[in-house]
């Protein structure tokens, strides 16, 4: 199963992929105090020759660089609210 890192804007409901990575699992985010990053676990997918990479990784939470995510209904996901009263960081 491979995961999406998604931001909600709670005022609009409009969503924006933070990070969509074909190579990898991304989870376990946490908002930064400040509300401007998330940080979170990449995990490669593994082969039957290749073991996974796990690692650390940042990423700008800013709806103006992130790409529009299609609207999913019906998606079963945890969310953690960032401390805006307009966004959250779903997962």
């Amino acid at each position: 199963m491979r995961s999406t890192l998604v931001a909600i804007d709670t005022a609009t409901g409009e969503q924006y992929v933070l990070v969509d990575d074909k190579g990898a699992d991304v989870f376990g985010p946490k908002v930064s105090p400040d509300g401007r990053f998330v940080a979170y676990v990449r995990e490669t997918v593994t082969t039957p020759h290749r073991a996974p990479e796990v690692t650390l990784a940042v990423v700008a939470l800013a709806p103006s660089r992130a790409r529009a995510a299609s609207r999913r209904t019906g998606t079963a996901g945890r969310r953690r609210s960032h401390g805006s009263p307009t966004a959250r960081a779903s997962w």
